[in-house]
Formats: C-alpha cells, sequence, structure tokens
C-alpha cells in the first residue's frame, strides 16, 4: 500500500497581472463569491505609487525636495520632474526648468510649462478608478486575511496558504481567472522539497512582522502618537498575528516556539501572548512570575503597550547584561 502523502498547504501565484478597471474587478470578486469590499482607488494615493515607480523606471527624476524616495509622500506637496527622454518621447519639448508639483490634499498638479503639465494630468487620469498589480495584491491580501488566514511570501509574487484555509485559495483563484490572469495553485506535501522552505519563509515573515511592529510603536512614541487607542490595536495586531501562526504552524505540523526562537529576539512579542489570557499575563509580570526559569520575560514592545493602553504598571526591565569573559590565565 502506498504511503499517504499529507499536503500541508498550496503555493500559489498569479502570473503577468496587469491593470484592470474598477468594474472589472468588482465584478470578478462578485464571481468569485469575495465579500471584501472592492474599494475605490484614492486617485492621490495611486498617483503616488504611480510616481514612486516611474521614479524606479528613471522616467522621473530629482525635483526641487531633492530626490525621491519612499518618504517623500509624507510631504504635503510633492514636487518632482520627468526625464527629457520621457518628455520628448510624449512629443513635447524639454524644459528643464519645469518642476512638476502635487498637492496631496487637493490633488492639484501645478507646472509652469504647459505641455509638461498635460503630461502629468493625462498620467493622473490614466489611472483613476485603476486597479494595478499591487493594488490586486493587496485585495488579494485582505481577502486572504479576513479569512483568518496568513499568506506567507515564498518569493516575489508567489505565496503560501495553509491547508485549513485552501478554500481561500479556491476563491482567489476563481477571482484572477475571471479577469483572464492565469491563476497556479500547488500542493505543497511531506514529499515536497518545498516544506522546508514553507517553514524558512514563515519564520522570516515573523521576524519582519515583530520588527516592522517595533519600528511602528517607537515612531508613534517619538511623534506622541502613541495614544491609549492606538496600543490596544497594536495589541490586538500581535493576538490577531500568534492564532495565525499557531494555525500555521499546526498546517505545517512545525513547533511554533521553536519558529519564534529562529525568528530572533525581536519575535519574543509572542511569547507574550501565548499564555491563557493577556490578564494572565498582566499578573504573571508584576509578580515577577515569568521571569527567571521560565525564559518568558515581557519584551519592550510589549510594555509600551500595555502600559500606554493602561492595562498595567509600568515595571523596569531590565537591560541585558554582557556576557563575561574570563581572560586567559598566564
Amino acid at each position: 500500500m502506498a504511503e499517504k502523502v499529507f499536503t500541508y498547504g498550496v503555493v500559489v501565484f498569479a502570473d503577468n497581472l496587469s491593470p484592470r478597471t474598477l468594474d472589472e474587478v468588482r465584478r470578478a470578486a462578485d464571481s468569485a463569491g469575495i465579500d471584501e469590499e472592492v474599494r475605490s482607488i484614492k486617485p492621490r494615493n495611486t498617483f503616488i505609487r504611480a510616481i514612486r515607480q516611474l521614479q524606479k523606471e528613471n522616467i522621473i527624476e530629482r525635483g526641487e525636495s531633492g530626490t525621491l524616495c519612499d518618504k517623500f509622500a509624507d510631504d504635503d506637496i510633492i514636487s518632482f520632474q520627468f526625464s527629457q527622454r520621457f518628455v520628448e518621447e510624449q512629443g513635447v519639448s524639454y524644459n528643464k526648468f519645469a518642476v512638476v508639483t502635487f498637492n496631496k490634499e487637493s490633488n492639484v498638479i501645478a507646472c509652469p510649462d504647459q505641455g509638461i503639465r498635460q503630461i502629468a494630468h493625462r498620467l493622473y487620469d490614466s489611472i483613476q478608478n485603476v486597479y494595478q498589480p499591487y493594488d490586486l495584491n493587496a485585495l488579494a491580501k485582505r481577502v486572504t486575511e479576513k479569512h483568518g488566514a496568513r499568506r506567507i511570501m515564498l518569493r516575489d509574487g508567489v505565496y503560501f496558504i495553509p491547508l485549513s484555509h485552501i478554500a481561500v485559495a479556491e476563491k482567489l483563484k476563481k477571482f484572477f481567472t475571471s479577469l483572464n490572469f492565469s491563476f497556479i495553485v500547488l500542493p505543497v506535501s511531506s514529499e515536497s522539497a518545498e516544506k522546508q522552505s514553507v517553514v524558512r519563509c514563515v519564520v522570516r515573515d515573523i521576524a519582519q512582522s515583530i520588527k516592522g511592529l517595533a519600528t511602528e510603536v517607537e515612531t508613534l512614541k517619538a511623534s506622541g502618537d502613541l495614544t491609549p487607542r492606538v496600543a490596544r490595536r497594536r495589541l490586538e495586531d500581535l493576538e490577531e498575528s500568534l492564532e495565525q501562526y499557531k494555525g500555521l504552524a499546526h498546517d505545517l505540523r512545525a513547533d511554533l516556539k521553536e519558529m519564534i526562537q529562529e525568528a530572533g529576539d525581536s519575535a519574543n512579542a509572542l511569547y507574550n501572548f501565548g499564555v491563557d489570557s493577556v490578564d494572565e499575563m498582566i499578573a504573571g509580570i508584576q509578580q515577577g512570575r515569568l521571569a527567571g526559569s521560565t525564559g518568558v520575560r515581557i519584551v519592550p514592545l510589549v510594555h509600551d503597550l500595555l502600559t500606554v493602553a493602561a492595562e498595567m504598571e509600568p515595571i523596569c526591565i531590565p537591560a541585558p547584561q554582557p556576557v563575561a569573559v574570563e581572560a586567559d590565565a598566564d
């Protein structure tokens, strides 16, 4: 009798994504039984992402604000210039002094050169109510998370969905094929070399997820924007992440504790949510029961969120002690 091969989940990817109109996306979502809202695309968000992409393609160059980078969208007004090659390909004379500005609040595009301003307006008009490939991927991510799953990126555009959420993969397949995209679903079994690769990617996802949350909380603290309401929402994010990772570990027949340990010190934030309840955790921390021999301690990220959310009194978190190195005997 042939040995039964257990399937851990599926690897999914949509091939050669391209823009689709908002109406097309809504019809495809409806036909696939997706009840996640297909949101209208905010023109300014799409325009900002389009500018970033054009910068990568060397179509947009340095503007008055300097070289555009990820943080340029924090400014109320974005300044940039199209490259000479791009302008001339549009049949417009290049003006090296013409800077295009985009006001994020009013969506007003301005430029002293009429021809270049018209290019910017055409770009803006062409992307309104159009789902770009990254919008389609963002919708797929929201659909997956709404079902309590976590989509693990194996490589760009290729994701793992655990067996317990195979219905989500089927919905996504119907959605993307309704948009005339090729959508591939490949099983990951105990005989597959992909299994260990998936586990490594889950570990990477844990590390990146917690590190990103910790960085965000530090930024909010520095700006004074870490309010009790925001802190409570981030605590909910941590609890939700833990549940998602528990599901992944179960489906992959892997040890979640080992994966968290492998993900590094920052991932210990998930340990703090591994007890029966948050109230139990707080009581244990306040009484010092979670330190020492259990190997579980409160990490700064969780401490900051719990104290700002007014769920516990601040405690002193001892700094890690350097390991003493004995000198060699003479």
